[in-house]
């Protein structure tokens, strides 16, 4: 396993992540305070897109249980567990967002 990774974005989004091989699972924490309130329709979106144009794309609902709405500028936090694609090149993006479909609410982005 390699070491944790944290990476930001303007709206103050937050994903850390401990890496461990391909077609491992790995939890993914999404914290930050959103410039929108996230809703019963927001999403969470975690995708892997390597130097081929393969995507893996991960979603589910971005509220946790027994909290929703979440207001905008209120804490956000949630945990979401995916497994590392196997068919990914050894440098590949990794990006997490929390929004709509056509409407992002905030995203952080990384380098692999």
């Amino acid at each position: 396993m390699s070491p944790t990774r944290r990476f930001n974005d303007p709206t103050s989004l937050t994903s850390s992540v401990t890496f461990s091989r391909a077609k491992q699972m790995n939890t993914f924490t999404v914290s930050g305070k959103l410039s929108r309130d996230v809703g019963k329709n927001t999403r969470i979106v975690i995708s892997f897109v390597d130097l081929n144009k393969n995507t893996v794309v991960f979603e589910e609902f971005a509220c946790t249980k027994g909290r929703c709405p979440i207001k905008a500028g209120d804490q956000y936090t949630k945990t979401m567990t995916v497994e590392v694609p196997g068919n990914l090149t050894s440098s590949y993006v990794l990006t997490v967002g929390v929004g709509y479909t056509s409407e992002p609410i905030g995203c952080a982005f990384a380098t692999i």
